[in-house]
C-alpha cells in the first residue's frame, strides 16, 4: 500500500537488487513521514536529522544511509513515522487472493527475501514456495494464538497467567504432528471466521483442531461489531539509549513524549520506563473506556548486533507495557 502512495520505494528497492546489497536485517523495509510532533525540542540532534530526511520522501533503509545509527524508534512509537515492510498482505497480492494494491512492490519485497533467506533461491518455484510458507506461517499463528487464549479460558486455574514457553512450544509442534507424543488438540465448538482475509486461514486451523468452520456473508464487514465488544487494550513502547548527544548530560536517555529523562545507569533507565510505560498505559486504557481491575504485562527488547570483531554492539532497549480489561466487567458497570 505505502507504494501506491510513495512510488519511489519501488526505485529504491530495485536499486538494492541490482547492487547486490543483501542483508538478513530487511533493508528493503521504509520508513516514512505521518505527522509533525507537537514539540521538536525534545528531540535529539540525529533524530532531528532523521525527521528532516522524512519530510522530504520516505527512507529506504538500504540506500545509501548509516541505518545502524539511525534512532528511529522514539519516532515510530510515538505515531511520528511509520515502518512499512513485507506483510502477509503482500504474499496474498502475489498468490492473486488479493489485488488492491502495488503487486509488483510486493514482488520486488518478495525477491529481496529469497536472496537473504537461505534455502531460498530468486527462482518462481521457490516464490510459490516462500508465498505457501507464508501462509502456513499466519495459520499456525492463528492456532497457536487460539489454543493459548482457550487454556486461559478453561483452565483459569492452571494457567493464571499466560502459559508457559514449554506449553506453547508443545501446541507449535502439535500442528506438525496431530498429536504431539500423544497430546492433541481439539475444539469442541465451531470456528466462525470475521475480517477480509479469515477464509483463507481459518480452515486449515478448524481442519488441524478437528471442528466444523462457517465464513459467514459480509465476514469482511464483521470486525466493526468485534472493535465494539472485544476487550480493551493499552500498549505503550519507551525507547532506552546511550547518550550520542552533548546538549544532554548523562549515560542513558530514556525518551518520553514530553521530554528526556536521563540516568547515570541503563538498569536505571529501564526501570523508570517500566514504571512509566505501565502508568501510561493505564491512563490510555482509562480514556478507552476500561473498567475494574486492569491486567498488566512488561517485556523489555535489547537491540543488539554484532560487529565483524564480534563484539557486541547495543542499538537500545525498548520497554513495552500492555495494559487490558475484560469485557464482562465492563458490561457490569454500565
Amino acid at each position: 500500500m505505502a507504494a501506491v502512495r510513495y512510488p519511489s520505494i519501488k526505485e529504491d528497492i530495485r536499486k538494492l537488487l541490482d547492487d547486490g546489497k543483501i542483508r538478513l536485517r530487511p533493508l528493503y523495509e521504509a520508513l516514512y513521514f505521518v505527522k509533525e510532533p507537537t514539540d521538536v525540542s525534545v528531540y535529539s540532534d540525529e533524530e532531528l536529522k532523521v525527521l528532516e530526511m522524512l519530510r522530504e520522501g520516505p527512507i529506504v533503509f538500504g540506500s545509501d544511509i548509516d541505518y545502524l545509527l539511525m534512532p528511529t524508534e522514539r519516532l515510530e512509537s510515538e505515531g511520528i513515522a511509520m515502518r512499512c515492510g513485507m506483510t502477509p498482505t503482500d504474499f496474498m497480492h502475489l498468490k492473486g487472493d488479493f489485488c488492491s494494491y502495488d503487486r509488483e512492490a510486493s514482488l520486488l519485497g518478495a525477491r529481496y527475501m529469497l536472496r537473504a533467506i537461505a534455502d531460498y533461491t530468486e527462482c518462481d518455484e521457490d516464490l510459490s514456495r516462500l508465498t505457501d510458507d507464508i501462509y502456513e506461517l499466519v495459520e499456525r499463528k492463528v492456532y497457536d494464538n487460539l489454543l493459548r487464549i482457550m487454556l486461559n479460558r478453561d483452565y483459569p486455574g492452571v494457567f493464571k497467567e499466560e502459559p508457559g514457553q514449554q506449553i506453547m512450544d508443545l501446541i507449535h509442534e502439535s500442528w506438525d504432528h496431530d498429536g504431539f507424543c500423544g497430546i492433541g488438540f481439539t475444539a469442541d465448538f465451531t470456528l466462525v471466521g470475521i475480517g477480509a482475509p479469515t477464509h483463507l486461514f481459518l480452515p486449515k486451523v478448524a481442519q488441524k483442531l478437528g471442528c466444523p468452520c462457517v465464513i459467514p456473508d459480509n465476514a469482511e464487514v464483521a470486525n466493526a461489531l468485534g472493535a465494539v465488544l472485544s476487550n480493551i487494550t493499552s500498549e505503550v513502547t519507551l525507547s532506552v539509549s546511550a547518550n550520542t548527544s552533548y546538549n544532554i548530560q548523562g549515560n542513558y536517555v530514556l525518551y518520553l513524549p514530553d521530554g528526556v529523562k536521563c540516568f547515570a545507569k541503563e538498569s536505571e533507565a529501564v526501570e523508570e520506563a517500566k514504571k512509566i510505560a505501565m502508568k501510561m498505559a493505564e491512563e490510555d486504557a482509562r480514556r478507552m473506556g476500561a473498567r475494574g481491575e486492569l491486567r498488566f504485562s512488561v517485556t523489555v527488547h535489547s537491540n543488539q548486533l554484532y560487529d565483524k570483531a564480534g563484539n557486541v554492539k547495543s542499538l537500545g532497549t525498548q520497554i513495552t507495557a500492555s495494559c487490558s480489561d475484560s469485557t464482562d466487567q465492563r458490561l457490569a458497570s454500565l
